[in-house]
């Protein structure tokens, strides 16, 4: 399993206490780089956004069919570090404290753009000057 998001230089191996740190600063990054995934692989994650309304919640079971959004948009970091700290235990019952939506996106673009997206953000990192 691995950390991961646009301020890091590279995924985490992820720990409660990262997480938390990791979550806890995403409001202070820039606009296009307050979000972070903790997951397996591509088709398995939960990732979080962070908005002036708060935090938005997303997780993907297996495949992009069963990919949910929570009906909540206004999640805190601390609720956040929580589902996060869950997800990472193993621990499945975090689904049923708030509703889900399942989130049709388009399978074939959606691949492509996610590759092209992923292709050129690693492009742009190689780019940044290291933060810290």
């Amino acid at each position: 399993m691995k950390l991961e998001s646009p301020h890091l230089s590279q995924p985490l191996k992820p720990t409660p206490e990262n997480i938390a740190e990791v979550i806890e600063s995403l409001p202070t990054r820039k606009e296009g780089d307050r979000f972070a995934i903790l997951g397996e692989d591509s088709q398995n994650y939960v990732q979080t956004l962070s908005t002036p309304e708060g935090f938005q919640l997303e997780y993907q079971d297996g495949s992009v069919a069963e990919h949910y959004h929570c009906t909540r948009e206004d999640l805190s970091a601390a609720e956040v570090i929580e589902i996060f700290r869950d997800y990472l235990a193993g621990d499945i019952f975090w689904k049923r404290r708030f509703q889900f939506e399942r989130r049709h996106l388009p399978t074939p673009w959606f691949h492509v753009g996610y590759g092209v997206g992923k292709f050129f953000g690693g492009i742009a990192n190689l780019f940044r000057t290291p933060k810290v």
